[in-house]
């Protein structure tokens, strides 16, 4: 960046500032030495100056004009004799000074007296909106809010203000045009060119033919800043540590640790810190040239990460780790790796990076974007065994390779083709930024055990990044092309693939991998099971592990159309009705649906309430058992997926034991061998062979065991017909003992009968002979009572009669 000297009208950088300011001019003068770029820029500034110089003079002097023309007042003069300002206590010479030090302030395009974006002081007179302010006040504020500093700025007279960032507008306006190509345009590092004079109205038009795009100048894969700032935050990640301790000292010492058995000897936070990604915001702007870097950079980052990284989770135990030391996990690695790529694509979008007519486009960041999204889709089906990634960061994933690939579709369209052409630098040191065709380290192991092979230089030739004589400066348009298609089989109905082929080149329609993704697209949209999965074990590696993406809704849709066929009623020749096919062996729909083993297929197929049954001892289908149905979540009432296990034998074992970096830089993986093919081919005829046999072994035991079982019947129906005649002798005996019983119990209750009978009347006579004489004793008693009772009757007769006769 260039020196603000406060005693000079021209730009003179430092030695300090000499290589970073004209290595971006480097990026567009190609074929250029430094000397002459630097004597060009030189001459741009002084051409620049001069300009500024004599517009300066212009306002000076259109300034003193007007002043002069308003000597009348109406607010009168002072009592010194000078006239009053439109704001009160401010004399005409006060005004006139800050007219002055406003007209001298630094401005976007690097001089001193040119206002930005119209603003100057020949703007026409109108009457002010604010009470008590003259015109001449309001020109004069709208000056000194026109000069305002900005970066970039060159010297000035006056004492130079501080630099301040660009306003957001003017980014955009910087970041959406491209470079000058008039020699007397400002240099690359400036970020708008002055603007032209202004119209007699005062109205300035906004160029912006003139406008430049950003141009990193960060040579390190994390700029210094942010490496001191991260580390007092303890915010350096676990495998961008170049040391298994952390110390307390200072910033100078603490960025000369020594490394870790990781990393080679010497290696500090200098060489293994990466640029985390961030957004801009009030407090922090991204579009900084000395915190962005340049594509070379970028692509040796990327190279950094595929070497240094990526296999980290597979190469055994790392020291940095607390101890007991362990092995980094998965989703450690994978959070890092997609959020350092993330920030390498927002570098290339900060320099304007779009493949537009107005944006820049070069074969580094289309390789960068093509590496980017080949880790995307390989982690995709790597990590597919993690229920973690599966539930949480899957769709994360699929999001951000759908960003990558619509930016090469954007490369991909530029129709001056600029995609395919290399920008020479003097700072490419490494060929496409590759270090090393191997990860370094121990050699990775899967997580199957598998130990994977590292790819040297005997490979190297069959690899398209790191490759001088790679095709196409090192981009490969069908692959990405036809990887974009996959991803995005099903987006409105199939819509979308559909106009996006038709607007394809033609070279690039017809080749293989697009017409391959094409036949998937059918296979896909005719619900054709059969050429889906044939189509995926014929696929490439890549190409596999994006059709991954769709065997879960394949394998569902493949098993309702099974059920729907082979388990329809149909009448067998004896006139009973039954199903067709209604037996289907397990293991050749494991075959079919590249189940990964038969305990896959058996949790799949319970899944969705199919029936498996064990029948002459082979596991097979029962259709007509069967009910086609997809469990519910018992909350949400959403259908519940039946997740693939990882396709280890289909898609895993394409790779052959290649590692991710030779994934991510292109990998032309080995033939399939013509001998193995022959051999799985017999294989599979051996397999068929033995399953017919097998069937018919089965079907011998089946007969055997049903005569077997017919004899049994007859046998047991004649132990039962011998044991019913003998239950039915017991039962006879039983009866006839029991009709004993029950007589000589009913002459027990005839004789109890007549014996109560009798009694009973022996009590009745009893109680009849009771009562006669009770009858008889009152009828004495009464007759008695009766001869009493006339008796004293005739005594009280003669009682009184002899009264009577006393009284006489």
């Amino acid at each position: 960046m260039s020196n603000l000297n406060p005693t000079a009208n021209t730009f003179q950088p430092n030695s300090s500032t000499t290589t970073s300011s004209s290595i971006p001019s480097a990026f567009n003068q190609k074929g250029d030495d430094l000397e002459d770029v630097k004597r060009r820029l030189n001459e741009k500034k002084a051409l620049l100056q001069k300009k500024l110089n004599q517009e300066k003079e212009k306002q000076v002097e259109k300034s003193q004009s007007q002043s002069n023309s308003r000597s009348n007042s109406p607010f009168g003069k002072s009592k010194a004799g000078k006239k009053k300002s439109g704001i009160i206590g401010m004399s005409d010479e006060d005004r006139e000074a800050m007219k002055a030090a406003a007209l001298s302030a630094p401005t976007f395009g690097g001089g001193s007296t040119a206002p930005v974006f119209g603003g100057g002081m020949g703007m026409k007179k109108k009457k002010s909106g604010i009470i008590g302010m003259s015109d001449d006040d309001r020109n004069l504020m709208k000056a000194a809010a026109a000069s305002a500093p900005t970066f970039g700025g060159g010297g000035s007279t006056s004492a130079p203000a501080p630099p301040r960032r660009p306003s957001p507008r003017a980014t955009l306006f910087a970041s959406t045009q491209r470079p000058p190509k008039n020699p007397s345009s400002p240099p690359p590092n400036s970020r708008l060119t002055p603007p032209p004079p202004a119209d007699d109205e005062g109205d300035m038009p906004h160029d912006l033919t003139a406008a430049t795009s950003l141009i990193g100048t960060c040579m390190t894969m994390c700029p210094h800043e942010e490496i001191v700032q991260r580390d007092k935050e303890t915010d350096i990640k676990l495998l961008e540590r170049p040391s298994s301790t952390r110390d307390k000292e200072t910033d100078i010492k603490l960025l000369e640790r020594p490394s870790s058995t990781v990393f080679p000897k010497g290696w500090t936070l200098k060489d293994s810190c990466i640029k985390r990604f961030r957004r801009s915001a009030a407090a922090y702007k991204l579009d900084i040239p000395s915190l962005v870097r340049p594509p070379p950079v970028l692509e040796r980052t990327l190279s950094y990460i595929e070497e240094y990284v990526m296999e980290r989770d597979r190469q055994g135990v790392d020291d940095r780790t607390a101890a007991p030391h362990t092995v980094p996990d998965p989703m450690d690695v994978y959070q890092f790796v997609w959020d350092r790529t993330r920030m390498i694509r927002k570098d290339f979008i900060l320099q304007n990076y779009t493949g537009s007519s107005g944006g820049k486009n070069d074969a580094s960041a289309v390789r960068c974007h093509e590496r980017i999204a080949r880790w995307h889709i390989c982690v995709e089906h790597q990590l597919s065994h993690i229920e973690d990634y599966v539930v949480k960061q899957s769709s994360q994933n699929i999001t951000e390779l759908g960003q990558t690939l619509k930016s090469l579709n954007q490369f991909y369209d530029d129709p001056e083709e600029r995609h395919l052409l290399d920008v020479e630098s003097p700072t490419a040191r490494y060929e496409h930024g590759v270090q090393m065709n191997h990860p370094a380290g121990i050699n990775p192991t899967d997580f199957d055990g598998d130990v994977l092979t590292p790819q040297d230089d005997e490979t190297v030739n069959t690899r398209i990044i790191g490759c001088t004589t790679s095709p196409n400066a090192g981009t490969n348009e069908a692959e990405m092309r036809s990887l974009y298609i996959l991803l995005n089989l099903d987006n409105e109905g199939g819509m979308e693939v559909t106009k996006y082929v038709a607007a394809l080149k033609r070279h690039i329609f017809d080749s293989p991998e697009v017409q391959f993704a094409l036949s998937v697209f059918i296979a896909r949209r005719d619900n054709n099971y059969v050429r889906f999965f044939n189509l995926l074990r014929n696929a490439d590696y890549l190409q596999s592990c994006l059709m991954f993406k769709y065997v879960e809704t394949t394998r569902k849709a493949a098993l309702k159309i099974m059920w729907k066929s082979y388990g329809n009623k149909t009448k067998t020749p004896s006139g009973e009705w039954g199903s067709a096919n209604d037996l289907f062996p397990l293991a050749r729909l494991v075959d079919l649906l590249c189940f990964e083993s038969d305990e896959e297929a058996e949790n799949c197929l319970r899944h969705y309430s199919i029936t498996v049954e064990v029948v002459n001892g082979l596991k097979c289908i029962i259709w007509k058992k069967t009910e086609f149905n997809q469990p519910l979540h018992p909350k949400t009432g959403s259908n519940l997926p039946c997740r693939p296990a990882k396709m280890v034998k289909t898609i895993e074992a394409k790779l052959n034991g290649a590692t991710r970096l030779h994934i991510c830089r292109g990998g032309q993986f080995e033939p399939v061998d013509p001998e193995k093919v022959r051999l799985a081919q017999e294989a599979k005829a051996r397999k068929a062979a033995l399953e017919a046999a097998l069937l018919e072994q089965a079907r011998k035991l089946r007969e055997a065991r049903e005569e077997a079982l017919a004899e049994e019947r007859e046998r047991n129906r004649q132990q039962e017909a011998k044991n019913r005649e003998e239950r039915e002798a017991l039962a006879f005996k039983e009866k006839e003992r029991a009709a004993e019983l029950r007589v000589e119990e009913a002459m027990r209750l005839q004789r109890e009968k007549a014996e109560k009978e009798e009694r009973i009347k022996q009590e009745k006579q009893r109680t009849a002979a009771e009562k006669r004489q009770t009858v008889e004793r009152k009828q004495r008693e009464a007759v008695e009572m009766k001869k009493q009772e006339e008796m004293r009757r005739q005594q009280m007769v003669e009682r009184h009669r002899a009264e009577q006769a006393r009284i006489r």
